[in-house]
């Protein structure tokens, strides 16, 4: 099973995001893609995405490609939590979850804590992925 992590840096790169979704799709070839500060494409059949809007149309998302899953929602910050359970090849449900953790007046995201408490109260003792990936938000 081949799993990735990107930040494709939509805000900063827009002009190059089809061509890195491109290469994403055709080079790469993931199974499993935890992406930041993405759009998504058109969808070709068998390749789901579960996006989570920050700002624009742009955000955190899971990507698969022949492999639907079931999104887990969170009550803390939603909008900054994509995830899922996924279920790869041998039956076994993972959950997969990507955060988008902005830094907001030189420190990371005040509630990060809170994401992470309820990451473990959804997962248990169940096998699971977390990608947590920084942005600078400047001061606010």
């Amino acid at each position: 099973m081949r799993v990735i992590t990107w930040n494709l840096g939509y805000w900063q790169h827009r002009s190059r995001h089809d061509e890195a979704w491109a290469y994403l799709r055709n080079e790469i070839r993931p199974d499993l893609a935890l992406l930041q500060e993405v759009s998504p494409p058109r969808l070709c059949e068998n390749e789901y995405i579960l996006l989570k809007v920050v700002h624009g149309g742009w955000g955190t998302a899971l990507y698969t490609r022949d492999m639907p899953f079931e999104e887990l929602t969170f009550k803390t910050h939603p909008e900054r939590v994509a995830a899922a359970k996924v279920e790869i090849s041998s039956g076994e449900k993972v959950a997969v979850v990507g955060v988008h953790v902005p830094i907001i007046g030189n420190r990371v995201f005040p509630y990060l804590d809170q994401i992470f408490d309820e990451i473990e109260s959804l997962v248990g003792n169940r096998a699971f992925v977390v990608h947590a990936c920084t942005s600078h938000q400047g001061t606010r």
